[in-house]
């Protein structure tokens, strides 16, 4: 059963697409809604004797974001939300009840192997720029999209979140012992640092660098006697983002992501001032009903008219993983726009006691635990800043939160 939770946890990552038909409800996210639901059940026995914080902080997460179906004009919409909050929940909760240490280094291989995958896929398209259309002629639906270029802006983006894991690649190259593992190992974190500087996306170069420098910072401080050789490893992965970094002109020169990466495009500074204006619009929301909020998935009815007919006619730029236009673009925001103070306070209440978790991390000197700590970190901070309205965002963060709830207080009474 780990590996179906494994299988959960990767097809989410990546958009969904139809298994079958083009009209038919079989697609990948569906599938594995009802694989959780398979699981909980399975370990429904199991999963009634857990205790801690943690699922009482879950319960009060879904009885607060219940309540907002008070104010919800489309009951529709909160269904299509809240039946994700309910599977992610349920995952979460087997995560809990089933993950041990023993099992942390199948977990990082595991993502190891799927951020290469997604890399791989983000190379191809960034050289064949048809490659998307070459993967659809073998799906039913001609629609899917993994990863999208923006022309007037000269970015792109990928729909999976598997690569905001990061700080796994840099764990298993201080782990590994062999030097040709090492080697595909830097080659990895090359290629990532090179795809996320080429494509203009500039929280997730800004993600890379952050858990790379406090990554290193926490090794040394916990090696001291490896202090050479970490400073040299260390170093040079910083001399190789550095130099990509400066590099990103002679990029724009050759590709077509040039506007993505010209600091004077006025595109390029214009996206700060929409989140802003999104973030008004969804604190002005939130404050119209404070309590219980608007409703999930309801922040789109409640919009004015004219933002309406702005994200309508740019509701095609969307996937059913990644939803570009009906979200603020902030965790926090979001939750208090279409659940209230209430429902802001149960995701608050998450993310602070899964924050305090890291006391006891550096007490106990695991660099395994810190590397979840640090990608639980970096799924919060994109949040802050990208839309995370999606069953993939969901589950991505109620693993890290499960994962460190689970194994923090395990490891420190040892």
């Amino acid at each position: 059963m780990y590996w179906l939770l494994v299988i959960i946890f990767i097809i989410s990552n990546f958009p969904s697409f139809q298994l079958i038909d083009s009209q038919s409800f079989l697609n990948t996210h569906n599938l594995t809604r009802l694989l959780t639901l398979l699981v909980f059940i399975i370990y429904f026995p199991t999963v009634i004797k857990q205790r801690g914080i943690f699922i009482k902080l879950i319960l009060f997460f879904i009885f607060a974001s219940s309540l907002s179906l008070i104010n919800a004009m489309s009951v529709e919409s909160f269904i299509s939300v809240f039946k994700d909050i309910i599977i992610a929940s349920m995952f979460s909760i087997c995560i809990y009840a089933v993950v041990s240490r023993k099992l942390l280094n199948n977990i990082f291989y595991t993502i190891a192997f799927f951020i290469t995958f997604s890399l791989l896929y983000e190379l191809l398209y960034l050289f064949f720029p048809g490659f998307n259309d070459f993967i659809r002629l073998f799906l039913y639906n001609k629609t899917f999209i993994f990863s999208t270029f923006q022309e007037t802006r000269g970015k792109f983006f990928e729909s999976s979140y598997i690569e905001l894991f990061f700080p796994v690649l840099l764990l298993l190259l201080t782990k590994s012992k062999i030097n040709k593992e090492k080697i595909i190992i830097i080659a990895l974190i090359c290629i990532q640092f090179f795809v996320a500087i080429i494509s203009g996306w500039r929280i997730k170069v800004a993600i890379l660098g952050v858990s790379l420098f406090f990554f290193y910072i926490y090794y040394l401080i916990t090696h001291i006697s490896l202090l050479r050789k970490t400073l040299f490893t260390g170093g040079l992965i910083l001399f190789i983002f550095y130099f990509l970094y400066s590099q990103r002109f002679f990029y724009a020169s050759k590709t077509r992501f040039a506007p993505g990466l010209n600091p004077l495009e006025i595109e390029d500074t214009s996206s700060l001032y929409n989140r802003m204006n999104m973030w008004q619009e969804a604190l002005n929301i939130g404050l119209s009903y404070p309590i219980t909020g608007v409703g999930l998935g309801n922040y789109y009815d409640y919009s004015g008219a004219s933002d309406q007919k702005l994200k309508q006619s740019n509701a095609i730029i969307r996937e059913n993983n990644f939803i570009r236009i009906q979200d603020p673009h902030n965790v926090l925001l979001s939750y208090f726009s279409m659940t209230g103070i209430v429902g802001l306070v149960s995701i608050c209440l998450i993310f602070l006691l899964s924050s305090f978790k890291l006391i006891p991390i550096i007490l106990s000197k695991s660099i395994e635990l810190y590397t979840i700590y640090l990608c639980f970190i970096n799924i919060f901070i994109f949040g802050l800043l990208n839309p995370t309205t999606s069953f993939g965002y969901y589950i991505v963060l109620f693993f890290c939160i499960a994962l460190l709830h689970k194994l923090v207080p395990e490891h420190s009474l040892e």
